[in-house]
């Protein structure tokens, strides 16, 4: 039977939430108490369920599945169903990336983003034969501007350490390669359309658009004409 509320991290609202208990079993011994809850999220009711024990210190707790320190882009499931066959297995490996993400498996993260880009650049430019022919050319077509395209090698290079050299990203260097991750592909993907649909709504110059906040005609201050 369930018994009240319980605060712990939600899997989809990235942070630690009011939730409903929905059931519990207690494990406990003469020596540990520990207890199992089943949970809802009270915000969004993502399930998820925790173990907290006890051996005589503080309350330690486990929580399946782990709690996820970022939540993955809300286009992401348009990348990967709503596209064609070039584009749907950079969505694919953009939820793994995630999912080692969430699993605080940084390198394979890193790894997976490193290539991400190798795959996008690909998909939009055709294999140029090496990296960085493929990244000159990314820029050349409008892909990236130079600004970006620093930012792009900094990851590049930390990707090829974390398979070559043993580096291990902490999550702040994780967290900002992520970040121009969804951005460029953002960018790719999803501005241009979003663009469009806007500039669809934008009257043509020289066209006058009724304010919606205007009075009707009725209710405007009449005006009377000036005495002589």
């Amino acid at each position: 039977m369930g018994d009240g509320t319980k605060q712990a991290p939600c899997i989809m609202c990235a942070r630690v939430t009011a939730h409903h208990v929905l059931a519990r079993q207690d494990r406990s011994d003469d020596d540990v108490r520990d207890v199992y809850y089943f949970l809802a999220c009270a915000g969004c009711g993502a399930v998820s369920m925790a173990d907290i024990w006890n051996a005589g210190g503080q309350d330690e707790a486990a929580y399946y599945p782990s709690p996820i320190s970022r939540k993955p882009p809300e286009w992401l499931w348009k990348l990967r169903f709503l596209f064609g066959d070039s584009e749907r297995p950079l969505g694919e490996l953009l939820h793994e990336i995630y999912e080692a993400v969430q699993g605080k498996q940084n390198r394979l993260a890193l790894m997976g983003i490193r290539a991400f880009f190798e795959q996008l650049m690909i998909a939009k430019v055709g294999d140029q034969g090496t990296f960085n022919a493929n990244l000159n050319k990314f820029l050349e077509e409008g892909f990236i501007a130079k600004i970006q395209l620093t930012a792009i090698k900094h990851i590049l290079e930390s990707g090829h350490a974390a398979i070559h050299r043993g580096y291990k990203p902490v999550e702040h260097d994780l967290s900002t390669a992520l970040n121009i991750l969804e951005a460029i592909t953002e960018t790719i993907y999803f501005h241009e359309q979003e663009a469009k649909e806007v500039a669809a709504r934008v009257p043509p110059r020289g066209s006058v658009v009724k304010s919606e906040g205007s009075l009707p005609p009725h209710l405007t201050r009449p005006t009377f004409p000036n005495p002589s």
